[in-house]
C-alpha cells in the first residue's frame, strides 16, 4: 500500500507539560522555559476519549448546519468552549452579526445565536464590517468583553476596534461604541489575557505617516478591558504584519502573523519574545511545506491542557473570497519548542481533551483493497497526467468522469478513502456514485497541488464493484487513487 507520508510517534512519558502537537526535534534538548508538543502513540491513546479533526472539510452543528463563526475567538469557561466568530452565511462582507457556539469536546457544536447582532445602520450595520471579534472574561468586574474590528465595507478606511460586553459569554453582548487605540488605526487584532489577567490588544497599524497596516503594535487594556491604556511594544515599520495570534509558554511568548495579501493565503510567521515588550525575534516560517501556509490565515491558538500533558493548536481560517459562504477552518497541532515553532498538516488527527495529548491518523495500511486512478476509464476530455509525483486522472466534471472497479470482502456500507488533488483556490464537488446508485455528493477542499484525501461512505456488494466519479455541471477533484477500509 502506498503512503504518502510518515511520522514519528513519541510517548506521553517523553512530554514536559507537552503541547498537543509534534516535536520539533526529538533529539533537542528543551529548555526549562519551554514545553513541546509531540503525538501520542495510538495504542496508549483510549480511542473512546478521541475526536477526530479533520481540517478544511465541511464542520456542521448538532443542528446539522454549516458551522459560521469565521476570524473566530476562543473561550473557555469550566468545562465548556465558546467559539465566536463571523456570520459569512450571505457570501458577502458586510456585518451580519456574531455568532456564538458552544461545545464541551471541541467536536460538537452546539449554536446559541448570535453573540452580538447586526443593526440597519452604525457601526454594525451592513455597509461595515465586524471582523475578528475575540472575547475575554474580565475577574474584576464579572463582565465577558468583546472586541472586534470595525470598519468601512468598501474602503477600509475606517480602521477602528469596537467594544461590547455581557453577564454572560453566550450574551446577548451591548455594544458600547468604537475608537481608534491611541488614535491610531487598528484593522486585524486580537485579544490576548496573560497569566496575571492583564489582557492586551494586539492591532496591525499604520505607520507614523500613516501608511495602512505597515505596523503592528501592541497596547495594554485598562483593568476593565473595555479601552487601552499604553503602547506595551510597536515593531519595526514597513514589516506588513496581521492576523495575529499569541501564546505564553513558560517565559517565552509565541505570536504568529500572516502578511497583508487580503483574502489570500501565504506563509504563516512567527516571532518570539521573553516579553510582550520585547526583544521579539524575527519572523521565520511556520511552515516548511506550504507557501501559502495550507491556504489559511492564524485567528487564535487554543491551549489544550490534560492529565498527561498541554496541547496547543492552530485555529485558522481558509478563506473564498468569491463565495465566502464556503470558507472553512483549518486547525492543526503546533509543534513549539526552543523558541522555534512548526505546524504540519494531517488530514486527519486525533485529539483527547482528557488528557492533554493528541495522535495522527495512522498510515493506510489496513485498507482491503487499493484502486489506482491511472488503471480505470476516463470519459469525455478527462485524462490521466502527472499530478505531483502521482499519475492522476485529471479534467473530471462538467459530465466527464472516472469509472473504476473496487472490491470488498463483504457486503455493507463502507468507508472508501478517496486520495485526491485539488489545484484551484475554491472547493470541487465530487459527485460518487457506486453500481450505478444515487451519488453521494461531497466537498474536496484545495490542496496546494499535493495529494491529501478525504473518506466517504457508500454501499458496497461482496465482491467487483464500480464506482463513478463526476460532477454534471462543474468541475470534479483529480483522482489518484481509492482505498477500501476495513
Amino acid at each position: 500500500m502506498r503512503r504518502l507520508r510518515t511520522t514519528v510517534a513519541l510517548t506521553a512519558s517523553a512530554l514536559l507539560g507537552a503541547l498537543l502537537y509534534p516535536a520539533v526535534d526529538a533529539a533537542v534538548t528543551r529548555p526549562p522555559d519551554l514545553a513541546v508538543g509531540a503525538p501520542v502513540a495510538a495504542a496508549e491513546q483510549p480511542a473512546a476519549t478521541e475526536i477526530a479533526v479533520e481540517p478544511g472539510l465541511d464542520w456542521r452543528d448538532t443542528d446539522g448546519k454549516l458551522i459560521e463563526a469565521h476570524g473566530g475567538g476562543f473561550l473557555k469557561r469550566g468545562d465548556t468552549y465558546y467559539w465566536y466568530g463571523e456570520d459569512k452565511a450571505a457570501s458577502h462582507n458586510g456585518f451580519a452579526g456574531i455568532n456564538v457556539y458552544t461545545s464541551k469536546d471541541l467536536k460538537r457544536w452546539t449554536a446559541k445565536g448570535q453573540a452580538l447582532a447586526p443593526r440597519d445602520e452604525g457601526d454594525l450595520g451592513p455597509q461595515n464590517v465586524g471582523e475578528r471579534p475575540k472575547v475575554l472574561y474580565n475577574a474584576k468586574t464579572g463582565k465577558y468583553v468583546m472586541w472586534l474590528h470595525i470598519d468601512d465595507r468598501a474602503t477600509y478606511l475606517t480602521a477602528r476596534v469596537g467594544v461590547a460586553v455581557a453577564d454572560r459569554p453566550e450574551g446577548p453582548y451591548t455594544y458600547r461604541g468604537s475608537f481608534r487605540p491611541l488614535e491610531r488605526q487598528s484593522r486585524d487584532m486580537t485579544l490576548f489575557q496573560d497569566r496575571d489577567g492583564s489582557a492586551y490588544l494586539v492591532f496591525s497599524s499604520a505607520n507614523e505617516a500613516g501608511k495602512p497596516n505597515s505596523r503592528l503594535r501592541i497596547a495594554q487594556l485598562s483593568d476593565d478591558y473595555l479601552s487601552v491604556t499604553k503602547q506595551t511594544h510597536a515593531f519595526p515599520e514597513n514589516q506588513y504584519r496581521e492576523a495575529p495570534a499569541v501564546v505564553h509558554i513558560g517565559n517565552t511568548y509565541y505570536m504568529l502573523t500572516s502578511f497583508t495579501t487580503g483574502w489570500s493565503p501565504n506563509p504563516v510567521k512567527y516571532a518570539t519574545a521573553p516579553s510582550l515588550r520585547g526583544p521579539w525575534s524575527e519572523w521565520k516560517p511556520l511552515v516548511d511545506d506550504s507557501e501559502v501556509t495550507y491556504r489559511s490565515q492564524p485567528t487564535a491558538i487554543l491551549e489544550i491542557n490534560g492529565t498527561h500533558g498541554t496541547t496547543h493548536m492552530y485555529l485558522g481560517d481558509r478563506w473564498v473570497p468569491s463565495k465566502l459562504n464556503e470558507s472553512r477552518y483549518v486547525w492543526l497541532p503546533l509543534q513549539l519548542g526552543g523558541r522555534k515553532a512548526r505546524m504540519e498538516w494531517h488530514d486527519r488527527w486525533y485529539l483527547d481533551l482528557a488528557r492533554g495529548t493528541w495522535r495522527p491518523e495512522t498510515n493506510d495500511t489496513g485498507a482491503v483493497f487499493q484502486a489506482e486512478a491511472r488503471t480505470s476509464t476516463v470519459s469525455g476530455a478527462a485524462r490521466f497526467q502527472p499530478c505531483g509525483e502521482a499519475q492522476c486522472a485529471r479534467g473530471l466534471g462538467n459530465g466527464d468522469s472516472l469509472t473504476m472497479t473496487v472490491r470488498s470482502p463483504q457486503a455493507g456500507r463502507k468507508t472508501l478513502r478517496l486520495y485526491y488533488v485539488n489545484e484551484h483556490t475554491e472547493m470541487r464537488r465530487g459527485h460518487l456514485a457506486a453500481n450505478g446508485g444515487e451519488a453521494v455528493v461531497r466537498n474536496f477542499p484545495p490542496t496546494d497541488g499535493k495529494v491529501r484525501w478525504l473518506e466517504v461512505t457508500v454501499a458496497l456488494k461482496k465482491g467487483a464493484n464500480v464506482l463513478t466519479l463526476g460532477n454534471p455541471s462543474e468541475g470534479a477533484p483529480d483522482l489518484d487513487f481509492v482505498t477500501v477500509q476495513p
